[in-house]
Formats: C-alpha cells, structure tokens, sequence
C-alpha cells in the first residue's frame, strides 16, 4: 500500500468515525514499536493541515534491562527531533504477580493523569487489526457472554484507537516506505 493509501485511508476512518477534529489537542501513547511510531508519523503528518498539538506519553517498565532503556531513548529523541512534548514515567514491574493487567492500569492512570494535567482533548493507541482479533478471541476464550465480545471501539472515554483498520504488517510496510526506524520488543 502506498504512503498516500495509507494516508488517505487513515483520515478516511478518522473522519468517518469523528476520532479528531482539526485544533484537536492529541497525547499518544508512544513506546517507540512499530505501532506507535506509526502513529505518530501519521499524525505529525496531519499536524499542519488538521492545526493537531501532538504530545506523547511513554512509561519504562525496565523489564528489558537495556533494550527498555534504549525504547526510552528512541522516543525521546523521537519527540526531540521531531518537536513533541514527551512524558516519560519510570516503573519498576520485575517481579510483580498479574504484571501485564499491572502495566495495563498504570499505563492508562498515568496517560490520563497527563491528558488532565495538559489540558488533552484525547489519548490516541495503536491498536491495530491485528490487536482487535486478539482482544476477541481473548474474551471469548474467556468465556464473555455475547455483550462481553465486543472489540476495541474507534472511540471509548476520550480514547482513540485509528488504526483499527491496518494491520501490523501494513503499518511496518508503511515505516519501511516512510524510511522510519522503530523499535522491537521481542519478549512481546
């Protein structure tokens, strides 16, 4: 898929499913993976023509020793090269029992904990095709009664997920045409 494609289908599913308008003040949840460094591109991309104020939040779990060091270092440099507010919050989890619901809840606090203190309008998540398959083969493996199967919604409390209609795959071929690196988590 070409950038414009890519371009042109991600507005198409904003606009479709009103995720931003143009003065919208966007805080993304950026850990400096394929995903969320596509969301960004994206909407650096869009910042111009849709007057967007992007921030990013990051949170260092340090589960990874270094490479969780170098995911911080990637975004902030990012964000720096870039001219993007960033909030980073350093947690320690090693060792912590439920530790993914964990980083789950402090993630979303300390999202929303930046969206309020920065006067944000939304937090925007990468969360992808991909991702929505898994969340509802998860519930329903769970045993969620019919109601319960529903996926990730395009918007949810001031949450937007725009990527819903791409693919993991999609959004790398995407970085690679934009020349873009990003980084991996391979205990993910």
């Amino acid at each position: 898929m070409s950038i414009a494609k890519v371009h042109k289908k991600f507005i198409d599913y904003v606009l479709e499913n009103k995720l931003f308008k143009k003065g919208s003040k966007i805080l993304v949840g950026f850990s400096g993976g394929a995903d969320s460094t596509a969301l960004m591109r994206i909407l650096l991309h869009f910042k111009k023509e849709y007057k967007l104020s992007i921030m990013a939040a990051h949170v260092n779990y340090q589960l990874r020793a270094e490479d969780s060091e170098q995911d911080e270092r990637f975004v902030k440099e990012f964000c720096f090269e870039y001219n993007v507010p960033i909030f980073i919050k350093r947690v320690n989890l090693l060792g912590v029992s439920g530790m993914e619901n964990k980083a789950r809840e402090i993630r979303m606090h300390y999202f929303n904990s930046v969206k309020e203190h920065s006067k944000v309008d939304i937090i925007a998540l990468a969360h992808h095709k991909d991702d929505q398959v898994e969340t509802v083969m998860g519930r329903f493996l769970r045993g969620a009664a019919f109601n319960g199967l529903a996926g990730i919604k395009p918007e949810f409390n001031g949450i937007i997920h725009p990527f819903l209609l791409f693919s993991r795959q999609e959004l790398e071929e995407y970085l690679r045409a934009v020349d873009s690196e990003w980084r991996e988590d391979l205990s993910n």
